[in-house]
């Protein structure tokens, strides 16, 4: 018989990866936790020389609207005060409405309130009247 070609060489099999370990199970979902219970706003007192402005609308109306709705998110921060509407002439830029929480009597009063605001999302700055 006649001695046949030695079969072909065959490429060698690539070296196995170790299996990578098991992931660990996902935490359960945690339940959101209420946000920290702020103090209500000071009141207001009418001769306070301290504002807080929360926005510059293009109306009176729209002053008006934003400050209602701004209540009925925070009532616990601005149920005691006052909307204070600021007529605003910036020239070019045209005729806004400030729209400002009234009023303290002191700047740390109005930075407090400032603060609050801010670390539930809306912006705002202390002025003096």
């Amino acid at each position: 018989m006649p001695q046949s070609a030695p079969p072909p060489p065959t490429a060698a099999a690539p070296p196995q990866k170790p299996a990578p370990p098991p992931q660990k199970a996902a935490p359960p979902p945690q339940k959101a936790q209420p946000p920290a219970q702020l103090a209500a706003a000071p009141p207001a007192t009418p001769s306070g020389r301290f504002v807080v402005q929360v926005a510059a609308m293009r109306s009176a109306s729209q002053a008006q609207a934003y400050w209602t709705r701004l209540v009925d998110k925070h009532p616990q921060l601005l149920g005691n005060l006052k909307l204070d509407v600021q007529r605003a002439d910036l020239g070019n830029r045209g005729i806004f409405f400030r729209v400002r929480a009234a009023s303290f009597d002191t700047k740390a009063k109005a930075s407090e309130l400032c603060t609050a605001l801010k670390s539930r999302g809306t912006d705002c700055i202390v002025k003096d009247r």
